[in-house]
């Protein structure tokens, strides 16, 4: 008996298809794995068509405008600083 194996190859889309599907993205409505599930590609090879488009547009690429930017937060002035002096036990109280 033969074995055989299915192989599942990768379509290798041309320029101009690239841009279509992108076109579709944008006016999908869509999630990002939503759209990627219906067209079948995979969310990183939308996410680097996109990022390369939007670099030669000079646009910032959406994907990447969810993170937020670092917060510095000044320190507090609490007023002057306290000394807290121990003082020993009385005797009177431990016995």
């Amino acid at each position: 008996m033969e074995e055989t194996q299915s192989v599942l190859r990768r379509a290798v889309l041309s320029e101009q298809t690239w841009a279509e599907v992108l076109d579709r993205f944008d006016r999908a409505g869509l999630t990002i794995d939503e759209f990627c599930s219906r067209e079948g590609i995979s969310r990183s090879s939308l996410a680097r068509r996109r990022t390369l488009r939007n670099k030669q547009r000079g646009i910032a690429s959406p994907l990447r405008t969810n993170k937020v930017a670092p917060t510095v937060i000044p320190p507090i002035s609490t007023g002057p600083k306290s000394r807290t002096v121990m003082q020993p036990w009385p005797s009177a109280a431990l016995g």
